[in-house]
């Protein structure tokens, strides 16, 4: 009897052990978190299933959290509240010079032509040297910021031959109507839907002054520990930015009801920007002439180098193509 109470015993504890080692060899389920202002392809990689695909494999699924601009983005990035941020250049380009751990890893968008200034029609403001002596409006920190910068530089201004305005882009519309500005350097509908009917229009997009590049960014440590997840992420955008090329219509009624926006607006900001997702060296350039800039404006305290900025080593095991998408016949004005 006591000997078969030890074989029962035995057992059990066999069975157990083999419970324990299975719940142990069981893969954690991850959420990544990314950050984004307005990314077409980020939102229709979550919305057409793309990420799905490409995380459920690896045990991971997406959250995708919306902010205005990029420095809450930097914010979230630096308090580990995202793992990835979609962003301008700069906001990446100041987290790296203020040492949050991350790194550029591919790109999202040429946005260019969808960020520029705007101004009320009876401001006197027609074109970019027409500033001098107005109070013009830009988000410290963001994409539109340095546009402000190299429209002034370019023009043979400087800031204090204007009033500058840190304005939040959520806040620049209203303040144009009432007239407490002049104009502003914005991005997104802002500027490319301002509300005309209102005495607001466009005047200059960033097109021969500078390009305006948007950027995927990670935290270095989770890139680091989970590099398949994060290539994942890359091939799912590449993706949305085909899917949407034939879907055109379809993808803008997802947008559209994404930001609780019309149709129209969102179709005007499509038209002004082009995808872009894979580095390229005349990319990595223009990125590079952005945190020149920002050193030269003691807005970054250091001045950084490609080793600092970029980890482009996930977007080549990803396979993404520079211009895969939405814009691409209009790419290569960028790239000459």
């Amino acid at each position: 009897m006591k000997t078969k109470f030890y074989r029962v015993l035995a057992a059990a504890l066999l069975l157990s052990g083999l419970a324990v080692g299975c719940s142990k060899s069981k893969k954690e389920q991850i959420t990544v978190n990314i950050g984004i202002t307005t990314y077409p392809e980020v939102i229709l990689a979550e919305v057409q299933g793309f990420f799905e695909e490409e995380l459920a494999p690896l045990n991971a699924t997406m959250n995708i959290v919306t902010f205005t601009s990029g420095p809450p983005v930097v914010e979230a990035l630096a308090s580990r509240s995202v793992d990835f941020g979609a962003f301008g250049d700069q906001p990446a380009l100041q987290a790296i010079s203020s040492g949050v751990p991350v790194k550029i890893l591919s790109g999202i968008t040429d946005g260019t032509e969808s960020q520029g200034l705007v101004a009320r029609k009876d401001s006197g403001i027609k074109s970019v040297k027409d500033l001098k002596g107005k109070k013009i409006a830009a988000p410290a920190g963001s994409s539109a910021h340095i546009v402000l910068l190299v429209f002034l530089e370019k023009e043979g201004l400087t800031l204090d031959d204007i009033q500058y305005i840190n304005l939040d882009i959520g806040s620049i519309t209203t303040s144009l109507i009432t007239g407490d500005i002049d104009g502003a350097v914005a991005f997104g509908t802002v500027f490319t839907a301002p509300p005309e009917s209102e005495g607001i229009v466009k005047v200059q997009n960033g097109f021969g002054y500078k390009r305006s590049l948007g950027v995927i960014a990670g935290r270095t440590e989770f890139t680091e520990k989970h590099p398949d997840i994060t290539v994942a992420i890359l091939r799912a955008l590449q993706k949305a930015a085909k899917w949407r090329v034939d879907n055109y219509d379809e993808s803008i009624d997802i947008l559209a009801e994404w930001y609780g926006m019309e149709r129209e607006p969102i179709i005007q900001l499509n038209k002004a920007t082009i995808t872009m997702l894979k580095i390229d060296q005349d990319a990595q350039d223009s990125i590079l002439f952005t945190a020149d800039t920002l050193y030269r404006y003691e807005i970054l305290s250091e001045k950084l180098t490609a080793e600092k900025i970029f980890d482009l080593k996930f977007q080549e095991r990803a396979g993404t193509e520079t211009f895969p998408g939405w814009g691409s016949e209009r790419a290569s004005k960028y790239t000459q």
